[in-house]
């Protein structure tokens, strides 16, 4: 299955945050870690322990998914401006941890740049390999926000072109 955000990657953010908020007991705890498995599979990050947020908008995906789980009395989906907080890159920063996912892809890139030095082609091929599943490993940790969340130099281009380079993949 794609990622959901796959749909919307390089749409420009419209200042709207999806808010998730919800109150599942703990006599439901199932329930509640199903849910919770749900947001992240939707690349919500967790602001605080039953509070979720999003740049995107996935309303009737997951009010579909609400109703299917008969969860609409305990969560709530707001669509908020954010005012008077922190500068909302420093808020993705926080929620999603975009430097790690950002030294992830820059480990991907320094690897390949000394993949040059394996005169083997078998252990060269192997080589790449691994550099091309931490790739694939970051990819999947990537919450794919928009841009405007996003630092100025995010390396997720520039890996792709050191492994179409590289020749680990093609265009």
């Amino acid at each position: 299955m794609l990622k959901p955000v796959l749909k919307q990657v390089g749409q420009a953010w419209d200042g709207f945050w999806r808010v998730v908020i919800f109150d599942v007991a703990e006599k439901q705890r199932r329930l509640r870690d199903l849910l919770r498995r749900q947001l992240i599979k939707m690349d919500f990050g967790c602001l605080q322990n039953s509070t979720y947020i999003s740049p995107y908008d996935y309303s009737k995906e997951f009010l579909s998914y609400l109703d299917l789980k008969d969860l609409g009395s305990k969560v709530y989906l707001l669509e908020s401006k954010q005012k008077y907080l922190v500068e909302a890159k420093k808020l993705a920063e926080k929620v999603w941890g975009i430097e790690a996912i950002a030294n992830r892809y820059n480990q991907v890139i320094d690897r390949l740049v000394t993949r040059f030095g394996i005169k083997e082609s078998v252990k060269r091929e192997e080589f790449l390999k691994k550099v091309y599943r931490d790739y694939l490993e970051t990819l999947i940790l990537d919450p794919m926000l928009p841009p405007d969340l996003l630092p100025a130099d995010w390396p997720i281009e520039k890996a792709k072109k050191y492994l179409l380079r590289a020749g680990v993949v093609k265009e």
